[in-house]
């Protein structure tokens, strides 16, 4: 399994963190392209984010 923990600076100073869980390297991989992901990402997080974060470990 693999962990996925993004830590995020939004632009008025406030921390956001997510905290995901995959099966393997490869499903991590599939859904930071997945276009319902990058939608998100693009309209509702990054416009309102003034740093990023990311950590991916294995448990």
């Amino acid at each position: 399994m693999v962990k996925h923990v993004i830590l995020w600076t939004l632009k008025d100073e406030l921390f956001l963190m997510l905290d995901s869980t995959f099966d393997d390297e490869e499903a991590l991989k599939a859904y930071a392209v997945n276009p319902a992901h990058m939608a998100v990402a693009d309209g509702k997080v990054r416009p309102y984010t003034k740093t990023r974060s990311c950590l991916d470990f294995k448990i």
